[in-house]
């Protein structure tokens, strides 16, 4: 059955001091490369479909803890940072912000099309820090889902990395 699927996966990075450089920011990186969205059969009631993994330096960032939860309302699977809508098979997104004078600008996206904003941010702990990296994947695809769609560089790209040393 070809339906209109809305995707949301969301890939969050923790580290300490140790694995900023080095051997363990080198797996880090290696970690990207083997993220696959679930294959599994979804419900034919599904709207969206969500997977959340989290990645540590706890286990050098070898296994993620990975959810996945299907929704059939696209209002429960919107993300905190954005509000996401669809709209005569097109997908719009609008991220909340922080600016006081409102909005970032509004995001369309078509069947096939993805989405991606990333961001970093310090950690603050009682006695030290950590960092945080965190990739909000978004795509408009039709079923059966491929479990490689956010492979190919996003159609829509927005960022805030800033350097943390």
């Amino acid at each position: 059955m070809n339906s209109l699927l809305v995707v949301v996966q969301r890939l969050s990075f923790e580290w300490g001091k140790a694995a900023r450089g080095g051997p363990l920011a080198t797996r880090r990186m290696q970690a990207l490369k083997q993220v696959r969205l679930p294959t599994r059969n979804l419900k034919p009631s599904t709207a969206a479909l969500v997977q959340v993994l989290d990645f540590s330096d706890a286990d050098a960032f070898a296994q993620a803890r990975e959810r996945v939860y299907e929704y059939e309302k696209l209002i429960s699977a919107r993300p905190a940072e954005l509000e996401i809508k669809l709209d005569d098979d097109v997908l719009r997104l609008m991220p909340y912000s922080s600016n006081p004078f409102g909005r970032s600008k509004i995001t369309e996206l078509h069947v096939g099309e993805t989405a991606r904003y990333e961001w970093n941010e310090r950690i603050v702990l009682e006695h030290t820090w950590r960092y945080g990296h965190t990739i909000l994947n978004i795509g408009l695809t039709l079923r059966p889902l491929h479990n490689r769609l956010f492979y190919k560089q996003p159609d829509y790209h927005e960022s805030n990395l800033v350097q943390m040393y």
